[in-house]
């Protein structure tokens, strides 16, 4: 295609996707000097630090943190109880009736807890039945 036609090509919208241009439908040059153009994309950074590592809390940190969500909680909500489970070890939330102090709602249910504990009681079953 010359010069000339370029334009009219363009203006007539004849002219497929950067046919007018001197490039293919996908963007690649045409003509005799396509083969000498190459076209590289540029290298991705990546990032090879790791991500910052957690300790392991212990105990009476899980406790003392959990009491103190518990004094700034009261101010604004006292039906809500924030406490940890002794036998499992897990965080506990309670929302309780603030004039009989029942329980309405409990996370996770009693039923969760106690179902919780009896799978790690059966998986340290089929444990020690495996190393004997």
């Amino acid at each position: 295609m010359n010069v000339s036609n370029v334009g009219n090509a363009v203006l007539n919208g004849s002219a497929k996707s950067g046919e007018a241009y001197g490039t293919s439908a996908r963007g690649a040059p045409k003509g005799p000097d396509a083969a000498a153009t190459t076209r590289t994309a540029a290298p991705v950074q990546t990032s090879t630090a790791a991500p910052p590592v957690q300790k392991k809390s212990s105990a009476e940190e899980i406790q003392r943190l959990t009491a103190e969500l518990q004094r700034r909680v009261n101010t604004v909500a006292p039906e809500l109880v924030f406490s940890i489970d002794q036998s499992s070890g897990r965080s506990v939330i309670q929302i309780t009736d603030s004039a009989t102090k029942e329980v309405i709602r409990q996370i996770p249910s009693e039923d969760t807890l106690q179902m919780n504990q009896a799978l790690e009681r059966f998986q340290h079953g089929l444990l020690l039945d495996n190393k004997a």
